[in-house]
């Protein structure tokens, strides 16, 4: 049989014909319903009388898409003169909706007992390669949207999750009377279609629409197989231009210099006096230099006559004179650049988008990374490399930020730190000329001090890269991206800021999901995950204690978890028997939510401080809870005092390390005892625990690291 590929370029074209699509596809051991084609009537009749009545004919033409908009498409002929007629029925229908068409025949195929329609397909991401793509099908697909995707190539959970992501997928498993569908295999047709793609980067698209589902099987009636452009250009995956060792030295220097540092305030200089190692300026502005000098840094007119060797060097001069600094670093043999400087790629003028192609060619010449341009460069808690005045200097840390946007890189970091996390580097990505969010993933991989990683990025510079990066980090460390431009409008701003290539939400969600991380939506929502992380055990059930002070909070609390996702259990007759004999109920309830403000406040009859012991003995003796949410100002009773929250929180300590041994959030409201807030909510930061402004916040944050945990068990 002749090779449809080859027969197609032969020809100059890229659309393979439905029979072509057929052969190619079958050849692969992919289930579609067999299609012969005929160039006459009397071809036609002959290869229905072979394969056996009733068939189905459809035009075959390159010049027409869409064969049943144009009566292209007879269905369950049963004899002979019925293909007959249907033959001469599609030939002038074909001419007279498209009189320039050329068409080539008619394909004949077994007509097919219809099933449930789906659609299976693979297209081709200008970011991420070949995707794949399943769905309900036949005109479902265009009416409902309900689709999902996935990176090709795919493994069996890839193909299991596909399948089960569709809102419609409860019409697979069956509902009202209707039968379910061979759910199996729809993944290994999936799985096979993936594989042929994977082994196939000349195909550019593959279609089967409709795909019949059937109670023991599924196979496609219709297949379109669309090559890629004889000269589309080839996606590369780059190792990384930058030499990977001079790279660690820019993130981890021993020696800092700074070009072009101005005042009133010189922030660069300024912002690095921490640093213990040597600090150098290089400025030629004699009105610049007298403030440097005053500040007590040492200033030279040359990056030549800098002593010794040079790890980071801190650009901050005006765009038009950075070549000339690249031509002096180079010679110095700098290890890399911080780019604070802007003005390159991101504006799309002639002149910054050629001014980057040349400082880019420089160093990839010497194999120089350079970070950015137009970012903020990079922060180093251990070594006092900072970019912001009030970033921390100090030992230790286990999480890590890499962002393209400056000002997210700065209040991650400051944010952060302020609701305890210990952020030991920040990577402001900017430009990403030569060193991308792909690089910085494959170096944070294998970075000691990093633990945890947060992300902000509004469009990977390498897509497919990226993805493999990211699969790979995640099997080792938690990833918490947050992707900004995932509106029209959020997609437009993305574009004008680092110019970033859009990637449909759909799409972008699916690959953070296959990939192993965890995806989030706002600064907070990545800031409040990455605390459930750092400062919880890893999460094993939704099974939820809530636990608060006032009983007018019941219901907002458990609808707040329920649009979570999470559960409330009951717990079991023996927990309620104990906590009957003592709990207030007036007031206040043991059914989860507790109310247990008059329970423990000291503002009742049976209100006593010693309670909360005694209901925090009965959760951890329960077998039904996985994890529980506790509201602290509000069992305080009042205006919070540092004494009596010292109490409460030491009985909790011990009760958490002790007996509990699972995860516990908990939420301080601003808007209980404003005045008491900091005081409570700094003692907990203080404690280790992870803390959030809302039970909203709270639950939303502990779905997140659930799904990850139960995701990453299911991959082991």
């Amino acid at each position: 049989m002749p090779d449809p590929i080859a027969t197609a370029r032969a020809a100059g074209r890229t659309l393979l014909s439905e029979v072509e699509s057929k052969d190619l596809l079958a050849s692969a051991g992919i289930a579609v319903t067999a299609a012969r084609l005929a160039t006459s009537a009397a071809e036609a009749v002959k290869i229905a009388d072979k394969i056996g009545y009733p068939v189905v004919l459809k035009v075959i033409s390159a010049d027409i898409s869409h064969k049943s908009d144009v009566g292209g498409v007879e269905l369950n002929l049963k004899k002979a003169s019925e293909v007959k007629a249907a033959f001469k029925r599609i030939k002038a229908a074909a001419k007279e909706a498209a009189p320039k068409s050329k068409m080539d025949g008619v394909s004949v195929q077994k007509m097919a007992d219809r099933g449930t329609e789906v659609i299976i397909g693979m297209t081709t991401d200008p970011q991420f390669g070949q995707v794949m793509m399943f769905g309900l099908g036949g005109i479902m697909v265009e009416l409902m949207k309900d689709v999902a995707f996935r990176i090709v190539p795919l493994e069996p959970r890839d193909a299991h999750e596909i399948v089960r992501d569709i809102k419609g997928y409860a019409l697979l498993e069956g509902m009202r009377g209707q039968a379910g569908v061979d759910v199996d295999a729809l993944e290994r047709l999936v799985l096979q279609v993936s594989e042929f793609a994977a082994a196939h980067p000349e195909v550019a698209e593959i279609d089967l629409n409709p795909v019949f589902a059937y109670p023991d099987g599924a196979v496609a009636v219709d297949a379109r197989v669309v090559l890629a452009e004889v000269d589309a250009p080839v996606r590369e995956t780059r190792a990384g231009l930058a030499d990977r060792d001079r790279l660690h030295r820019v993130l981890n220097p021993k020696s800092v210099v700074v070009v072009g540092d101005k005042g009133p305030n010189y922030q660069w200089l300024t912002n690095q006096k921490e640093f213990p190692g040597p600090l150098y300026s290089v400025q030629i502005d004699e009105k610049e230099i007298a403030g440097i000098e005053e500040r007590g840094f040492k200033n030279f007119k040359s990056l030549a006559e800098v002593p010794g060797d040079v790890d980071l060097l801190i650009c901050a001069v005006p765009r038009q004179v950075v070549p000339y600094v690249m031509k002096d670093a180079i010679e110095k043999n700098v290890a890399g650049i911080a780019m604070f400087t802007a003005g390159f790629a991101e504006t799309a003028e002639e002149l910054g988008i050629q001014l980057q192609e040349r400082v880019v060619g420089m160093a990839n010449e010497v194999g120089m990374p350079i970070i950015g341009p137009n970012c903020m460069g990079i922060y180093n808690r251990r070594l006092g490399i900072r970019f912001s005045a009030d970033m921390e200097h100090a030992e230790g840390g286990n999480v890590s930020f890499m962002s393209q946007s400056g000002s997210h890189s700065a209040s991650l970091t400051n944010e952060g730190q302020f609701v305890g996390l210990e952020v030991t580097r920040t990577i402001s990505m900017g430009n990403a000329a030569i060193l991308n969010e792909a690089d910085y993933l494959e170096y944070l991989a294998d970075d000691e001090d990093t633990q945890y990683i947060g992300v902000y990025i509004e469009g990977p510079r390498d897509g497919r890269r990226f993805y493999q990066r990211l699969r790979d980090v995640t099997k080792r460390k938690p990833v918490v991206i947050f992707k900004g431009g995932t509106t029209e409008q959020g997609a437009s701003a993305a574009q004008t800021h680092t110019t970033s290539l859009a990637t449909p939400t759909a799409l972008w969600e699916a690959m953070v999901r296959q990939a192993g991380a965890i995806p989030v939506v706002t600064r907070e929502d990545l800031l409040d995950a990455m605390i459930a992380l750092v400062k919880s055990p890893p999460a094993t059930g939704r099974r939820m204690a809530l636990l608060a002070g006032s009983g007018g909070q019941s219901v907002a609390i458990s609808d707040s978890a329920g649009r979570a996702g999470l559960q409330m259990p009951r717990l079991s007759d023996e927990s309620y028997e104990r906590l009957k004999e003592f709990f207030n109920t007036i007031g206040g309830s043991y059914f989860n939510p507790f109310d247990m403000g008059g329970t423990i406040g000291g503002n009742s009859i049976r209100g006593s401080e010693s309670n909360l012991q005694k209901i925090l003995d009965i959760l951890a003796e329960d077998s039904v809870l996985d994890a529980a949410i506790y509201e602290i100002a509000g069992g305080l009773g009042g205006q919070p005092n540092a004494e009596r929250l010292n109490r409460q929180l030491d009985t909790i300590d011990a009760w958490r390390v002790g007996s509990w041994k699972k995860p516990l959030l908990m939420v301080v409201n601003p808007g209980s005892h404003p005045d008491g807030y900091e005081l409570v909510r700094s003692q907990l930061v203080a404690r280790g625990y992870p803390v959030y402004p809302s039970f909203e916040r709270a639950a939303r944050a502990y779905d997140r690291i659930e799904r990850y945990y139960a995701d990453r068990a299911a991959r082991v």
